[in-house]
């Protein structure tokens, strides 16, 4: 299988591009594996070479993880040490070459990409929406098997390393440099330029680079143990002690802190052998699988456009109102209130306000965009503006009557493209639209 392109370019740059045959994106496979081994021990051969790039030839696809399919058949602990234990060794090889290594990370690079994208000396990463970066192992009921955990942890220091393994936190380019996983982030639409003046940064002053990277809070450094001590009793109060892998990341980190990297390397191999055949990651990975698979369910079996939605209007101010109204504002949708009472909205958008400072704290959005995100909010006590809105959802109280004279109002301000929805827990979709003039356009939206 032809896994990537190598190519020399002048005074001594090379680039290794992966461009995974017969496929859309790069999976990490452990044949993909083979090929790239055999290409480093040529590599660690070359004596001309001053600098690797390791790129993509996938559009919005660095590499987007290793072969769930090769991890879902494993069935002996035995069998799986070994098997992550030679990816480890293989990886660990970029790490090992005689010249530096940088990672251009323009697209989604996910699992064993990233534990890939942390062998290499640098990483560049794009602005383009399409990148991802992140080490969502835990939500398949195992834990980063190609030297994630140690190199992660060394790059950001243990309390970040653990925040995003734990809650398999998935980042843009822009926060992913704001916590030290990537050097840079530049804007793809200068990505040449600025990949030409970051490489001659690495040869020429790495020292620049180097030292703007984040080492460790004061605690990561002195008082591991009440970071130990605080995300052991963060995980418990969460899940219940139900889920083994968080448990095991916590027990790994334990286990192998102020040990060398070589130590670090057994001991999460042990670990991810131990979590990956077990009954808990099969299940979840079938979970993963199932999930994909609606992602990709239109709900129809012919071909059919779906309706733009740019703006919507939520008629309800309670609490699944505001909660509706959070949500739409949260994706960029321009999104109104219909209200009794205006004194009902600044219940609703302190509601709001205070959902986002959670966003805020937790460092998910910073001020500014929670600033542009309520911007998108506005409300009314009229139905004007309706007929310029593409969805109107109802959330109001569980009366027939009252949700059918709603429903007639509606009817007669949207235009007849719109949709009309109902948040309804509890009563017939069909009972509902008996006395619309266009039932056709009438759904069951419930949030829950």
């Amino acid at each position: 299988m032809k896994a990537f392109t190598y190519e020399e370019e002048e005074e001594g740059i090379a680039t290794l591009c992966l461009d995974l045959e017969d496929s859309v994106v790069n999976i990490l496979s452990f044949e993909v594996l083979k090929s790239l081994d055999e290409k480093l021990d040529e590599l660690h051969k070359a004596s001309d070479i001053k600098l690797l790039k390791i790129s993509s030839a996938k559009d919005g696809v660095f590499i987007a993880g290793a072969n769930i399919s090769e991890i879902e058949g494993l069935r002996d602990e035995t069998q799986a040490y070994e098997l992550v234990r030679k990816g480890q060794q293989i990886i660990s090889k970029i790490s090992d070459l005689p010249f530096p290594t940088v990672a251009i990370i323009n697209g989604a690079c996910l699992g064993g990409g990233l534990e890939l994208a942390l062998a290499c000396d640098y990483r560049l990463a794009t602005e383009n929406s399409k990148t991802k970066i992140g080490l969502p192992e835990v939500n398949l009921g195992i834990l980063p098997g190609f030297g994630g955990t140690q190199r992660l942890r060394k790059l950001t220091g243990l309390s970040k390393a653990l925040e995003l393994i734990l809650g398999g936190k998935i980042l843009n380019g822009k926060k992913a440099e704001k916590l030290g996983l990537v050097d840079a982030c530049v804007p793809v639409g200068y990505l040449e330029f600025k990949e030409k003046s970051f490489i001659q940064m690495v040869l020429e002053s790495p020292e620049k680079i180097l030292s703007k990277r984040k080492s460790g809070s004061f605690m990561d450094k002195y008082l591991s143990f009440l970071v130990f001590s605080y995300a052991r009793k963060n995980v418990m109060n969460k899940t219940k002690g139900k889920y083994p892998a968080v448990i095991s990341i916590l027990d790994l980190f334990e286990a192998s802190e102020g040990k060398d990297l070589h130590v670090g390397l057994e001991l999460e191999a042990k670990a991810f052998a131990k979590l990956a055949v077990t009954d808990i990651s099969k299940n979840l990975i079938g979970l993963f699988y199932s999930s994909e698979a609606l992602k990709k369910e239109t709900g129809t079996k012919r071909k059919a456009n779906a309706t733009p939605i740019h703006m919507v209007n939520v008629i309800g101010a309670g609490v699944m109102g505001a909660g509706i109204v959070f949500q739409f504002s949260k994706i960029d949708k321009l999104v109104r209130m219909k209200l009794r009472r205006y004194a009902q909205a600044a219940e609703a958008m302190k509601s709001i306000a205070k959902v986002y400072e959670g966003f805020i704290k937790r460092r998910s959005l910073t001020k500014n965009e929670v600033g542009q995100k309520l911007a998108h909010i506005s409300y009314t006590t009229e139905f004007n503006g309706f007929g310029h809105c593409d969805l109107a959802l109802e959330a109001i109280i569980e009366s027939t009557e009252a949700k059918q004279e709603l429903y007639a109002n509606l009817e007669e301000v949207m235009h007849e493209k719109a949709i009309i929805a109902s948040n309804t827990s509890s009563l017939s979709i069909s009972m509902l639209s008996e006395k619309m003039q266009h039932p056709e356009r009438f759904v069951g939206m419930h949030f829950f």
